[in-house]
């Protein structure tokens, strides 16, 4: 946007520029919906600023075409669907949503895109198993100061903090008819560093000479250890259930475990059944890798075997980062003798 190099550079830029919204939109359901937009309004700016020069006026349309070329499957896709997506996307922001009407008061509305905003510190940056009041307050705070400092001392580039402004209010503006259900976290990734690029710039603009600034440091340093203390809880957690004494059942641990059972034997596996009815986790190892020419079936007869894991990740379906916890399975509702023990599962031969 402001670059003195020469035009070749500038069309090269442009053109990855392009390359780049294609890849953004391939993305997400989200950024498919606002990046575009943005985008376009950083050409039609451009082409404002340098309104006199035809040549870089045209710059702007390379980006649009390297886009589209980037693009030409997903648009082939959706000429042979009647743009069945791009309809639905519509709908999806000016339709009702599955639960409510979206509010037309523009109070509510406006409650709403900076409830999400906030709300954001208890799904992302300060976990917790359920919706916490001290962290919501937290990111209040948090925002709040980012956001002062920003607007009364940011001195850098005026024209990028203001592309992702832009990208931010129009996002909000989109959450905002978004119905009232379970708001996922993933679906607000266009917001997710909006407060760490606001809180890095708050910290370089701000004058460490003065007291109150040295407060509001202190506050962002302290509020930014938690959230690194709170997001390494539970990464341990997750960790731990993969690599830890009391684990989930891995791949190798099935395969030791299919190994000791007879070749040509039934496998009882309760949960093939749905889409797992023809490729089931048990049918692939036992294809791909132990060869045992195993009968996999959810009927679970007399004589069949069973692989119970110790532990399953119970994943709580919530509009929270997701939370993943350890539980213990609950055994098999038929009789059983037990064959083998691992530190990972049992494994039964049905009565």
């Amino acid at each position: 946007m402001e670059t003195t190099k020469p035009l070749l550079y500038q069309a090269i830029a442009w053109i990855f520029f392009g390359i780049t919204v294609a890849i953004l939109v391939s993305l997400h359901s989200t950024t498919m919906l606002i990046i575009p937009v943005t985008s376009v309004i950083a050409c039609l700016w451009f082409v404002y600023r340098n309104r006199k020069n035809t040549l870089k006026c045209l710059l702007p349309f390379l980006s649009i075409t390297s886009a589209n070329l980037a693009l030409i499957m997903y648009w082939q896709s959706e000429i042979v669907g009647r743009f069945a997506n791009t309809k639905g996307l519509l709908r999806a922001l000016t339709e009702k949503g599955a639960s409510a009407e979206p509010s037309s008061n523009l109070f509510t509305r406006i409650f709403k895109a900076i409830w999400e905003t906030v709300y954001l510190g208890n799904q992302v940056f300060f976990l917790n198993d359920n919706i916490s009041i001290f962290n919501v307050v937290v990111s209040v705070i948090f925002f709040g100061i980012s956001l002062y400092v920003v607007i009364k001392k940011y001195r850098g580039n005026k024209t990028l903090i203001g592309f992702l402004a832009i990208t931010w209010i129009i996002f909000l503006y989109a959450s905002s008819n978004y119905p009232d259900e379970h708001f996922y976290s993933h679906r607000k990734i266009l917001l997710w560093f909006a407060p760490i690029l606001l809180a890095i710039a708050s910290l370089a603009y701000l004058n460490f000479t003065k007291t109150f600034h040295r407060i509001l440091a202190l506050f962002l340093a302290i509020i930014i250890g938690y959230s690194i203390a709170t997001n390494l809880y539970f990464n341990q957690r997750y960790l731990a259930s993969k690599y830890g004494s009391e684990r989930l059942l891995s791949v190798a641990d099935t395969v030791a475990i299919i190994n000791q059972i007879p070749v040509g034997s039934t496998l009882c596996d309760p949960a093939k059944k749905g889409k797992r009815k023809e490729r089931g986790q048990y049918d692939y190892i036992d294809t791909f890798m132990t060869k045992r020419e195993l009968k996999i079936t959810n009927a679970c007869p007399s004589g069949s075997y069973y692989i119970q894991p110790k532990f399953k990740m119970a994943i709580q379906m919530n509009d929270l980062f997701p939370i993943f916890t350890l539980v213990k399975t609950p055994p098999l509702d038929r009789p059983m003798t037990p064959l083998l023990e691992t530190p990972e599962a049992y494994l039964y031969k049905i009565e």
